[in-house]
C-alpha cells in the first residue's frame, strides 16, 4: 500500500511540472480488482496501473478515422494472491506473489461527446516475475536464455474504458479531469516456448481518473480520406523455439511457418481476408516426456509428423502502419491426431479442437508499402502453441493489376534503365540523331497534337525516325 501512495504523488508531481508545457498529454491511474480465469477459485488479484497517454489530433488523416485515438504506456504492479497457479515455470520454484507488467497500448474512442467517451483498448508488452528473475541460484544452476524466458513473460491486453469528463467546455479546469472505469483482460504467456507454463488469464474490473495538464492546441475535426477498396496479397515466413516442459531443459526446438493471405479492405480501419498456411514444428519428434504426456503418443521421429496445412479467415484492424490481426483456421493436411487420453490414461482437454482447427493473433509494422515485419501467436482456443517473428512481403495493388498481368508492375532490379537519348534503329544506334525533348517517354514531354512539327536534325529527318520504339 505505501509503494501505490508513493506511485500516485510522483505521477502528481509530475503531472505539475509538465502542465506548462506546449504538448497535449494525459496522466492516468486505475485501481484494479480481478481474477485469474487460469487459477484457484479465490485466486483473486490487485493491481494499480500508471500509464502517460498521447492524444493523436490531427497529424495524420487516420486520426480523423479512429475519431481521435490516442497511444499510451503504462506500468502496473500485480499481487496475487495465489502465485503457484502461475505454474513450475522453473522446477521448484517459489514464484514470488508480485508481478510487474509494461506494455504499449492504442486507445480508439468509438463513441465521443464533450462529456463522455467509449474506448476500445488494445495493448501487447512484457510481464516479469521478479523474485524468481532475481534468485542468484538460477543464474547458477540454468542457461541465462532459460532464466529470462520463463520469467520475463508475453503480456497481451485488451478492453473497454469508460470515460466521464468533469467539466464540459474545453479547455476549462475541469474539462481537464475524467473519471474512468471499465474492465480489462490480461493475458501473461512464457511466449508459447514452455507449452506447459500455465498461462494467467486475469479478467479485472477498474476504477480510475485522467488529467490531461495542458489543453493547448485546439483539434480540428476534418472527414477522413476513404480508402480504395484493391485486393492485397501477402506472403510471410516466421520462425521460432519452442519447448513441451520444463524437462527439454535447455534443448529448443525450431519451428517454422509460411502464410499467404489476399486481404480487402472494406473501411479505413477493417479489412478481411483468406489465407493458407504451411507449419513445420521439430517439436513433435517421438521423444518421452514425464510431465506434458499429451503428444507421447507420437513414436517415430518423421518429418510428415512435424508438417501441417492449413486454410482459414482473417479479421484485420489497420492503425496507421500497424496491423492486428485475429485469424481462425482449419487443418486440411494433418497426419496425427491427438488422442481423448496421453498414455497414463489422463484426459487430453480441448483435443477435439486442436484437431480441427487453429487460431492466430497477429501484429505487422509496414516499412514500405511492400515490406512489414510480423509477429504472431499460434493456439488452439486458450492452448498456446508458439510464438514466431519474422518478415512479410506485400503487393498492395493486386487487385488493380488482374485486370492484364498481375505481376506487371513489379519492377526488375536487374534490369538496365532505358536511356531516352539512344534511339534504336533495326537493333543499331543512330548517330546522327539528336534527341528531342517531346521524344522522352513520359507524358510531360510527349507532343501535345500529331500535326505539330518539330526541329529534328538531318539524321532524325532522313530516317524518317520520329518516336521512340
Amino acid at each position: 500500500m505505501k509503494l501505490v501512495i508513493a506511485a500516485t504523488l510522483l505521477v502528481s508531481c509530475v503531472a505539475d511540472v509538465f502542465s506548462q508545457k506546449n504538448m497535449i498529454f494525459k496522466f492516468s491511474n486505475d485501481l484494479m480488482v480481478g481474477k485469474d480465469f487460469c487459477g484457484a477459485k479465490d485466486d483473486w488479484t490487485f493491481a494499480s496501473e500508471y500509464a502517460v497517454e498521447l492524444p493523436l489530433w490531427g497529424d495524420w488523416n487516420q486520426d480523423y478515422t479512429y475519431n481521435f485515438p490516442s497511444v499510451g504506456f503504462a506500468v502496473t504492479p500485480f499481487y496475487t494472491m495465489f502465485p503457484d497457479s502461475v505454474a513450475p515455470l522453473i522446477k521448484n520454484g517459489d514464484i514470488s506473489e508480485w508481478t510487474v507488467a509494461t506494455y504499449a497500448y492504442f486507445k480508439w474512442s468509438f463513441i465521443h461527446t464533450p462529456r463522455f467517451a467509449a474506448n476500445l483498448k488494445l495493448g501487447s508488452g512484457l510481464a516479469l516475475y521478479p523474485k524468481e528473475l532475481f534468485k542468484k541460484d538460477n543464474w547458477n544452476q540454468i542457461d541465462a536464455f532459460t532464466v529470462l524466458s520463463r520469467n520475463i513473460v508475453a503480456l497481451y491486453n485488451g478492453g473497454l474504458d469508460f470515460n466521464i469528463r468533469l467539466g464540459r467546455a474545453y479547455g476549462r479546469k475541469l474539462y481537464q479531469w475524467e473519471i474512468a472505469f471499465g474492465g480489462d483482460v490480461f493475458a501473461m504467456s512464457s511466449f508459447g516456448i514452455n507449452r506447459k507454463a500455465e498461462d494467467k488469464i486475469i479478467w479485472d474490473a477498474f476504477l480510475g481518473a485522467r488529467y490531461t495538464p495542458n489543453m493547448w492546441p485546439f483539434p480540428l475535426k476534418n472527414d477522413a480520406e476513404k480508402i480504395r477498396k484493391i485486393l492485397a496479397l501477402e506472403f510471410e515466413l516466421t520462425g521460432g523455439v519452442n519447448q513441451l516442459d520444463v524437462d527439454d531443459g535447455s534443448h529448443y526446438y525450431p519451428d517454422f511457418s509460411f502464410c499467404a493471405r489476399a486481404a480487402l479492405p472494406l473501411s479505413n480501419a477493417y479489412r478481411i481476408g483468406l489465407f493458407s498456411d504451411v507449419f513445420f514444428n521439430s517439436i513433435y519428434n517421438g521423444k518421452d516426456r514425464e510431465i506434458n504426456r499429451r503428444y507421447n503418443f507420437i513414436e517415430e521421429d518423421k518429418f510428415k509428423n512435424k508438417l501441417r496445412v492449413g486454410v482459414g479467415l482473417s479479421n484485420d484492424i489497420t492503425i496507421y502502419r500497424f496491423t492486428l490481426g485475429l485469424e481462425c483456421g482449419f487443418y486440411v493436411y494433418k497426419p496425427w491426431k491427438v488422442p481423448e487420453e496421453d498414455d497414463l490414461g489422463n484426459p487430453n482437454k480441448n483435443y477435439k479442437w486442436e484437431n480441427l482447427m487453429y487460431q492466430k493473433l497477429t501484429t505487422k509494422y509496414y516499412f514500405s508499402d511492400n515490406w512489414y515485419g510480423v509477429g504472431r501467436v499460434k493456439t488452439h482456443l486458450l492452448q498456446y502453441e508458439n510464438v514466431e517473428m519474422g518478415i512479410g512481403f506485400a503487393i498492395p495493388d493486386f487487385g488493380s493489376r488482374l485486370k492484364s498481368n498481375p505481376f506487371k508492375r513489379l519492377k526488375n532490379p536487374f534490369k538496365r534503365k532505358e536511356d531516352y537519348t539512344e534511339l534504336k534503329i533495326q537493333g543499331e544506334r543512330n548517330r546522327y540523331y539528336t534527341p528531342r525533348k517531346y521524344d522522352h517517354p513520359s507524358k510531360k514531354y510527349q507532343k501535345k497534337s500529331s500535326k505539330s512539327k518539330g526541329k529534328g536534325t538531318k539524321g532524325s529527318e532522313a530516317s524518317g525516325v520520329t518516336n521512340l520504339e
